[in-house]
């Protein structure tokens, strides 16, 4: 199964120092939010990104590169568009390892919302 994770090229750029990518959520917390799907990935981009002032990335994370669990769970936080019924999401609880992510594009903007890049996983 392919996870997905979303962030700003710049918070990717700084990102790219160690051996693994940590971003303030694990330390927040304690694990890296992710997707399991396009329309749950446009959807929280939607719900977190929309006004983002810089390119949002989206990432693939390949879970078989992964030392640490990954548990399906319901959203945490105040309800937004993405909470959907029983809809539950791939957290990471532990650092991402650099060779588990591939960048597959930025996300484009179109009308009120996102888009897929065009290369497409």
């Amino acid at each position: 199964m392919a996870l997905f994770h979303l962030v700003t090229e710049d918070d990717w750029q700084r990102a790219q120092t160690g051996a693994a990518y940590a971003p303030p959520s694990l330390a927040t917390e304690g694990f890296v939010h992710c997707t399991g799907s396009i329309d749950a990935t446009l959807s929280v981009a939607d719900a977190y990104f929309r006004h983002a002032t810089q390119p949002v990335l989206v990432l693939r994370v390949d879970a078989s590169q992964l030392s640490v669990p990954v548990r399906f769970e319901e959203p945490s936080g105040p309800p937004r568009a993405h909470h959907v019924h029983r809809r539950v999401f791939p957290h990471v609880y532990g650092p991402i390892p650099h060779a588990a992510l591939t960048v597959l594009g930025r996300l484009r903007r179109e009308n009120e919302g996102f888009a897929w890049p065009s290369e497409q996983p």
